[in-house]
């Protein structure tokens, strides 16, 4: 659901308004603002626990709506950690040779000031490298680890997590677990060679079929047989289910494809010995305007939902942290705790009492 155009606040305003700082071919030594939230390569970074987690859309906002909207996620909802798409086109728009860190300095700084760790999704094809232009085109793997290696150099050991459901058309135009699978081996190996105390997340995979997109669970299943293995140390799952609710099985619902199908999500790590790595739960939520295919109003649901996802969570010890989406609503729809003019839902009070 992180949309590579439509969830990043200000963004598009700000490319084409800002006067941009470019960095000419080699990367400059951290500035003082990204210094705010750049680690040391040898930091041992702790992965949150559970529920604590926030889709946001905060990237090129005012510093001042950054800061307010994080002290509130931190002192009212108990999030510690906060998910960013890190896209590579917003970073090297105007060509391989320049890097352009200003927004993502910002907001990091913003989120190191709340003393909350960012969990950064590295995702997106810049248009040089793109065949089509297109920024969900498919990548280059060795092109993309290099981008992956500066994003290192100049943000140190971090949660990374790689591309965004990649298994989604959306995101990724035309859907290969093989591909994927080496971009991931590359930019892990980039990862850990420079900040090995990094945790590094395989791409959430979007509970999409058909019409181009590949199922989640076949997609980790070649993903596995293409050598994904060592590469990863979680594997990432969006269990979206609307308009069923998490305690309510159905074959098709993304919830249920994480343990509950046979096979699933979960039982595919455990037949490739995988069963000591954790499912990173990095996106899930309800649309407050959906009824529940059992009846139940969407304002409703929208809570029920965070209140069973957060009591799975707990009873599972290898479902790792799990990140809400969204904390205000936006154009992909009503799922945020919040509308986009800041009014409480339900699922506000739901969430600050969990």
């Amino acid at each position: 659901m992180v949309y590579l155009t439509d969830c990043l606040g200000g963004l598009v305003r700000r490319l084409l308004l800002a006067v941009v700082s470019l960095v000419l071919a080699a990367l400059i030594p951290v500035s003082s603002v990204g210094a705010a939230w750049h680690r040391s390569t040898t930091t041992t970074v702790k992965a949150p626990d559970k529920i604590i987690g926030m889709d946001a859309a905060l990237l090129g906002e005012p510093l001042a709506t950054q800061e307010a909207q994080l002290a509130d996620m931190k002192a009212n909802l108990h999030i510690t950690s906060i998910r960013v798409s890190l896209n590579w086109e917003y970073v090297q728009y105007n060509g391989p040779g320049t890097y352009d860190w200003s927004l993502y300095d910002q907001l990091g700084q913003a989120i190191a000031a709340e003393g909350m760790t960012p969990l950064v999704i590295i995702q997106g094809t810049a248009s040089w490298a793109s065949s089509s232009g297109a920024i969900n085109a498919q990548p280059d793997p060795t092109q993309f680890a290099a981008f992956v290696s500066a994003v290192v150099q100049r943000y140190g050991a971090q949660l990374y997590e790689i591309w965004n459901e990649q298994n989604n058309t959306a995101f990724w135009s035309t859907p290969n677990a093989a591909v994927y699978t080496t971009l991931l081996k590359d930019s892990y190996q980039a990862i850990k060679a420079a900040a090995p105390s990094s945790t590094v997340v395989s791409g959430g995979l979007a509970p999409v079929a058909g019409n181009g997109n590949v199922a989640p669970v076949p997609f980790l299943q070649q993903m596995y047989a293409d050598g994904a293995k060592p590469y990863m140390d979680a594997v990432g799952y969006h269990p979206y289910s609307f308009p069923a609710l998490p305690n309510t099985y159905e074959s098709w619902s993304g919830w249920s494809n994480m343990a509950a199908t046979n096979p699933s999500i979960r039982s595919v790590m455990v037949a490739n010995g995988d069963s000591a790595k954790k499912v990173w739960i990095t996106e899930v939520g309800y649309p407050s305007n959906v009824t529940s295919n059992t009846g139940i109003n969407g304002t409703t649901a929208e809570s029920d939902e965070l209140t069973q996802v957060n009591a799975f969570a707990n009873a599972n010890s290898w479902v790792g942290p799990v990140y809400w989406y969204a904390y205000q609503d936006d154009s992909s729809g009503p799922f945020g705790v919040e509308t986009s003019t800041g009014a409480h839902k339900a699922a506000y009070a739901t969430m600050a009492n969990l």
